[in-house]
This record gives structure tokens, sequence and C-alpha cells, in this order.
């Protein structure tokens, strides 16, 4: 049975508004994103990154193309995203009030962690990251870039088949918690292997495609993977 990939994009595109004023964000956009590979996109302010991101995410619907996640249609069925990525996104957490703590062992759980299990796991993430100065402090009360670092926290704790990360280092120190955030994301259980990351264009002009690439693997076996279908519902 050929592989299935975490993410297979075809012809992904979007626009926001409409008439003369509308922008495109994404243009006819394929990836092939492996299982276990780090994969990143660059580009200015403005050229469709956190679109493409809010698209894999089903958190917004493209105009046109398609998303797979593991052999699932994320257009038609936006729920399976959440329940096999841990996500951050630009925004705080809506954990926001909680001590860090509290916040990290609650996302756990909510990952279908046990208590002692979740514990054990918030306790990592927080050493990893250098939290426990401020585990016992709501996140609301931080500064924006140690809020930022317990969001990446949450993200991290508990297991997940897939990363997906906005600009996890925006506001952090580029010599210590930029690099623990890079640490841990590809750590055992996150590690992955690297690859060149995908361009985002000017401003306006949308995230566009590099080459074109066949998928891989048989369209019969990708709703068939053992370890992504694990807890998804038909």
């Amino acid at each position: 049975m050929g592989s299935v990939l975490s993410y297979a994009v075809r012809g992904l595109t979007r626009r926001h508004g409409v008439g003369e004023h509308a922008v495109l964000a994404t243009c006819d956009l394929d990836l092939d994103i492996e299982r276990g590979e780090v994969f990143g996109v660059l580009g200015p302010n403005g050229a469709g990154k956190t679109t493409l991101v809010r698209q894999l995410m089903g958190l917004i619907r493209p105009d046109a193309g398609s998303i797979e996640m593991f052999g699932w249609d994320v257009v038609s069925r936006p729920d399976i995203p959440p329940r096999l990525a841990a996500y951050l996104g630009q925004g705080d957490t809506a954990l926001a009030d909680l001590p860090v703590s509290v916040a990290v062992e609650t996302t756990a759980r909510l990952r279908g962690l046990g208590r002692p299990a979740a514990r054990a796991a918030r306790t990592a993430v927080i050493d990893e990251l250098g939290l426990a100065p401020i585990a016992g402090r709501p996140l609301r009360h931080l500064s924006g870039g140690q809020r930022r670092l317990a969001s990446v926290a949450c993200a991290l704790v508990g297991h997940r088949e897939v990363l997906v990360l906005d600009e996890p280092t925006t506001g952090l120190d580029p010599t210590g918690s930029a690099g623990g955030v890079v640490g841990a994301a590809t750590a055992p259980g996150h590690r992955g292997r690297h690859r060149g990351a995908g361009h985002a264009q000017r401003p306006g002009s949308g995230v566009r495609p590099g080459p074109r690439r066949r998928p891989r693997g048989r369209s019969g076996d990708r709703l068939r993977h053992p370890r992504a279908a694990q807890g998804v519902g038909e």
C-alpha cells in the first residue's frame, strides 16, 4: 500500500473580498506533505500564509481546490483537522484566564490523556520551554512573548499526528525561547525530516504553487490508514 500523506492539496485557491477589491490569498496551490515531515511556508506579511494554514485546519473554505488530510476530505469534513492536528494560531488561547500549568494540563486532558499522563506531559513541556518560573501565572497577565510561549506549550502537549503552527516564534527571544520552540517541535514524538519551505509571493499575489507533483499511493488506499483514522468517525 502506498504511503498516505499528512496533507495532499490540489489547486487550492482562496480570495478575500469581491469584485475589483478582491485579494488573492492562495492561487492554484499544490502541496504534498509527508508524514513526519517539517514543512515551512515563508513570505512577507499579507502574502497568504495564515489563510493557507486556516484552510488546512478547516477553519475557512477554499474557493476552489481540494485538501486531504490522511485521505480525509477537509473541505467536506472540517471536523477532521481538530481531531488529528495540534494547532497554534496567531491569537491567544481560549484558556487565557487559566494559569499556564493548568492551561497546558487541560489541553492534554482534552486530547485524551488521563490525569497522571496529562500532568507528566505538562511538566515535560513546561520544563522543555523554560516556563516553570511563570507556570502559576494566568496567561492573560503575562508579557506578549511569555503568553506566546505558553500558547506554544498548549499546542505541543500530548500527541497529535500533525502540528500546525502559525508563526510560533513571533515575539519570542531569538536566542532563547524561539530556539526552544524549534527544538520541542522536532523532539522525539514530533521529530521529522526537514524540507525546503514553500514560498509566498508579494502581498496580494497569493501563495503560489511550485512544481506540480503527482499524488503518491492509490486513492482507494487512503482512507484505510491504520493510525490516522483512529478515533475519527465516518
